[in-house]
């Protein structure tokens, strides 16, 4: 019996150069005032996006990533942070935002005490978030939606921007039992002759968008280049250690918010 040909890992290209964080040293005190900036909007449900942290939305009838108004084919960075919220409508709003969620859960695993029509004590007892519940009898009728934060310098002041993927780009994120998804291939990712990343956030990724049907693009990542420099690994732990705070808060403003 022949062998099976072994599973071939992705390698960057030696050539790739991903810009130098050392240089962001004033992140600290920006992260405070955006923080603080964040917290007296928390009320304030219809806000666009939290201060201090802009937003990159798909355009699904342009095909391209919306950077806060500026469209891009593709948008680059460290993947240093995610999570995933809930969030339905008795009537889908038009345009997809603009109208928060009657329910919404923060955590995926209770609904949000402000929810005006809460649907169940647990997110898994809800029959809107079992599979068939959506429109046509197809997805969840609670939608999940996934918030991925970047950290590139190019994108400014802040340095980091959240992308948010919707349930037809959720499986190439993070993956299924048959495919790994970009976080699998980014722990297993290295440049020829180097060890394995092993954490995800120490890879540079490549975003592009990929069409899912007529309607609808998929997000899809690839990792590009890992972090083995000490000193731009020490900026990019504390970068990442200083902007959790603010990723972390954007979950309940994320929640209410539930765009589609």
């Amino acid at each position: 019996m022949s062998k099976s040909k072994p599973k071939e890992v992705p390698v960057s290209k030696p050539e790739y150069q991903v810009p130098s964080l050392v240089e962001l040293g004033g992140a600290v005190a920006e992260v405070d005032e955006g923080l603080a900036a964040f917290n007296e909007a928390m009320g304030d449900v219809e806000l666009p996006e939290a201060p201090g942290m802009p937003l990159i939305r798909i355009d699904h009838k342009a095909g391209v990533f919306d950077l806060s108004g500026s469209p891009e084919e593709v948008i680059e960075g460290y993947v240093i942070h995610y999570f995933q919220t809930r969030a339905w409508w008795e009537k889908r709003p038009e345009g997809g935002k603009g109208k928060p969620p009657d329910c919404s859960s923060s955590d995926m695993l209770r609904p949000s005490f402000a929810s005006p029509q809460k649907q169940a004590e647990a997110c898994y007892e809800c029959q809107l978030s079992t599979w068939g519940s959506g429109p046509q009898g197809t997805g969840q009728a609670c939608k999940v939606q996934t918030w991925v934060f970047l950290l590139n310098p190019a994108f400014g002041s802040p340095p980091v921007r959240a992308l948010l993927l919707p349930p037809s780009s959720i499986r190439d994120f993070i993956g299924t039992q048959f495919d790994s998804g970009y976080l699998g291939r980014a722990r297993e990712f290295h440049p020829p002759g180097k060890p394995r990343a092993e954490k995800y956030p120490r890879v540079w990724s490549r975003w592009t968008l990929d069409k899912g049907g007529d309607l609808h693009y998929i997000a899809h990542a690839e990792p590009v280049a890992v972090c083995y420099d000490k000193a731009e690994g020490a900026a990019l732990g504390r970068l990442r250690a200083e902007f959790v705070p603010l990723m972390e808060a954007l979950r309940g403003r994320a929640a209410a918010m539930g765009e589609e």
